[in-house]
């Protein structure tokens, strides 16, 4: 059994030990009390003074209310020395993205398709067209004035009949319409002719020219049915008054051409 020999010392007064002293009611360090505890425990244990832990088959040795470590923390913590089971990991639904068999965890979307919402504003990007061009996406901008009213971005070059801009992709590959190109270059999609660009910014009485804006932002994918149901509400609305267009960025693409080419960002009011 361990008995302190110098009570002044402050290093271990073990044989051969200089590691600094622990403890205030002995005179070991952490290495050679332990062993000493253990030592005595050992000693004590046949004539009956050691407590151990009041749990069947748990040899532990005692720490408070009749339990060793464990059990004491496992009984303040769940009331119950018994551990318990740990429930089951509820299942995660799958991606939103048709086809795809990834846990949604995002946004309902996998890792993946959610990084192509962030970058792009649509989970399944299909770009068949090649990298953006940005000689063009320039000559584009230059064509571009600023409403800072609600943030649209007016295509300022050729309009045609129907009040639509439209943008020469030069080099004999003909005109398009400026919003659905802008749309492609900056969220990667590929329109199809079925898709149709719905513009929530459109005063269709009092501002005509909002048809020309090209923001991504102001855009939405639709269907030829839900196109006339819109166009027929914001026709039926008092004048002045439209639907205000979604004032998030579709994509960091177009914050990065916003800041690039200084046009307005303002959200709605």
């Amino acid at each position: 059994m361990y008995v302190p020999t110098d009570w002044t010392a402050t290093t271990c007064t073990a044989d051969g030990c200089d590691r600094p002293r622990t403890g205030v009611f002995h005179t070991l360090c952490r290495t050679h009390y332990e062993s000493a505890r253990r030592q005595r425990n050992a000693e004590l244990a046949p004539l009956g003074f050691v407590k151990g832990c009041s749990v069947a088959e748990c040899d532990r040795p005692h720490h408070a209310t009749g339990l060793c470590r464990l059990h004491y923390n496992r009984q303040i913590t769940t009331g119950s020395t018994e551990l318990k089971p740990k429930a089951p990991a509820k299942p995660k639904p799958p991606c939103s993205v048709e086809g795809c068999s990834r846990d949604a965890k995002t946004l309902g979307y996998c890792g993946s398709h959610y990084s192509n919402f962030r970058r792009h504003g649509v989970a399944v990007v299909a770009n068949m067209r090649g990298p953006r061009d940005e000689a063009k996406l320039d000559k584009f901008a230059r064509h571009l004035t600023a409403d800072d009213e609600v943030g649209c971005w007016i295509y300022a070059g050729i309009v045609n009949g129907d009040g639509y801009a439209k943008f020469n992709l030069g080099q004999g590959r003909g005109e398009v319409r400026a919003h659905r190109w802008l749309y492609e270059q900056l969220t990667g999609r590929v329109l199809t002719p079925e898709v149709q660009l719905d513009h929530g910014c459109t005063d269709w009485d009092n501002d005509p020219k909002r048809k020309r804006c090209v923001r991504p932002s102001h855009l939405t994918e639709v269907d030829q049915e839900q196109h006339t149901r819109n166009t027929a509400a914001r026709r039926a609305a008092p004048a002045g008054q439209w639907y205000k267009p979604n004032g998030t960025p579709r994509s960091l693409a177009e914050v990065g051409f916003a800041i690039t080419h200084q046009l307005p960002m303002v959200w709605n009011r």
